[in-house]
């Protein structure tokens, strides 16, 4: 039951889920082949292209959260995704500052430029290189923060992981270090209201903590990762307990 009087659809999560789905898929497919192969490509490609929509999200949904004319909104839109942040920081925390110099920030804003890259296809060129009699090869490089190859025909399973950690740091760092908002209240503010109520260690939850722990993804805005684990640790230490008080008094264990 929800007390709200409008189902807002915020995209957050569906935009998370789908850039860890196309990292799996990516995964896998260099785990069949044992080698990088085009659908790893297109798979990584698919990821970061929502990691970066995940900001795009994010940033929306902080700025839907003033109190603002649909004008002034409408002139914010068309600000960058790390713009939108500082707008929404100035207008609800005046005495904050997002420091656009610390590497989380630099990486977010080469992760949206590599976004454009994408959506605004454009040539470029590189001279052969000779690598043997029989091969050449041509190299554009990487990116500066995030090293990811410029040619994102080669995007591996392992850049669409560092893309997306690049998205939830900054978000980690936005909403924890900067806003010190507890995730709870983070929830809310990201995610449609049939999705921020599941109870803390289930659904939702147990898989941002299995993403943590799997790719080192910084969910603690989110949900405190510590704290889950701690909770599940005493739950079977106490579990264990009464089995072996059960077992010792012949009654039937849990």
């Amino acid at each position: 039951m929800y007390d709200a009087k409008q189902y807002v659809d915020r995209k957050f999560n569906i935009l998370l889920e789908d850039a860890v789905f196309f990292i799996e898929e990516a995964e896998q497919a260099r785990c069949d082949s044992g080698k990088w192969t085009g659908r790893e490509g297109a798979f990584a490609r698919s990821s970061v292209m929502n990691s970066v929509l995940l900001l795009e999200a994010a940033a929306n949904a902080v700025i839907d959260t003033l109190k603002i004319s649909t004008a002034l909104f409408n002139d914010i839109d068309r600000l960058t995704v790390i713009s939108k942040f500082e707008y929404y920081l100035q207008a609800s925390h005046p005495h904050l500052r997002l420091d656009r110099g610390i590497l989380i920030v630099q990486q977010a804003q080469e992760l949206v430029g590599v976004r454009n890259y994408l959506v605004h296809p454009r040539p470029f060129s590189s001279d052969w290189k000779r690598v043997d009699d029989r091969t050449l090869t041509a190299s554009l490089g990487e990116t500066q923060f995030l090293k990811l190859p410029r040619s994102f025909v080669f995007l591996k399973a392992s850049d669409a992981v560092l893309a997306l950690k690049a998205a939830l740091g900054l978000l980690n760092y936005f909403f924890r270090d900067l806003c010190k908002y507890k995730d709870e209240r983070v929830r809310k503010l990201l995610t449609s209201e049939c999705e921020h109520d599941s109870p803390v260690g289930i659904g939702h939850d147990h898989r941002w903590i299995e993403w943590s722990d799997r790719w080192g993804l910084e969910v603690d805005f989110l949900v405190d990762v510590q704290w889950v684990k701690k909770m599940e640790l005493e739950m079977n230490a106490l579990i264990r307990a009464t089995a072996q008080e059960s077992k010792g008094s012949g009654e039937p264990g849990v």
